[in-house]
């Protein structure tokens, strides 16, 4: 792993630098340290560097869309336009929203309004986390869980797969406050929770159905736990 010389003084003034270069003008003076803004003077890493010389050396700066972003045009026909398989599928999202809602009209078929849609995701990350280690949930809901977040374009479940629980409740003794592992363990077959967990099989099904829907898992195991 490499190392960084959080020590190593970068000169920022006059390379406009809002903290350095805008003190005279809102103090009067420049021989202040500007600790009123969060910007660190720190150097920038170097994979955030790689991937800005990637970009660079690619010459062409334009318009630019991400993978999940998508471009959709509603006219006799629906067209969709996506840099990415994971940006069409989340068009598919948006139509099935717009029909759900659409008017039900007795006889006649669900409408879909007609113009143009350009949907880019703010956030890359749209996720949530399920403790599955103090209280478990069973696989089948989980299954149910990916398939609504697809819906609703959430694309990171992180599942909280053993820990132990809050020893205030077993009379501050830890040696009675209960613990589970959710994962089956062959090097270990007697870690996994008697109360219920998964089987590494299941576990694998489940993250295939997750890719599936363009929904990432991520299974968290604390070791040692808390």
């Amino acid at each position: 792993m490499k190392q960084y010389n959080f020590d190593d003084i970068i000169e920022r003034k006059g390379s406009d630098c809002f903290k350095w270069d805008a003190l005279p003008s809102m103090y009067g003076r420049d021989d202040l340290l500007p600790m009123w803004v969060a910007d660190m003077d720190f150097r920038s890493p170097d994979f955030v560097m790689d991937a800005i010389r990637r970009r660079c050396e690619h010459q062409v700066l334009g318009y630019t869309m991400p993978s999940e972003g998508y471009q959709m045009t509603i006219g006799d026909i629906v067209e969709v336009a996506s840099p990415a398989e994971i940006g069409a599928f989340w068009a598919t999202r948006t139509l099935l929203q717009i029909l759900e809602t659409s008017p039900n009209t007795p006889h006649l078929s669900p409408e879909i309004p007609k113009g143009t849609i350009s949907d880019i995701p703010q956030y890359k990350m749209r996720g949530f986390m399920l403790d599955v280690g103090r209280k478990f949930v069973p696989m089948h809901y989980l299954r149910n869980l990916v398939k609504v977040m697809a819906y609703y374009k959430m694309n990171t479940l992180q599942l909280h797969l053993n820990d132990n629980g809050f020893p205030q409740y077993f009379e501050n003794d830890w040696m009675k406050t209960s613990a589970a592992f959710r994962l089956e363990c062959d090097t270990y077959p007697g870690l996994a929770a008697k109360d219920g967990h998964y089987t590494k099989a299941e576990f694998i099904e489940l993250q295939k159905l997750a890719e599936s829907l363009h929904v990432e898992i991520i299974p968290e195991i604390d070791a040692p736990a808390h």
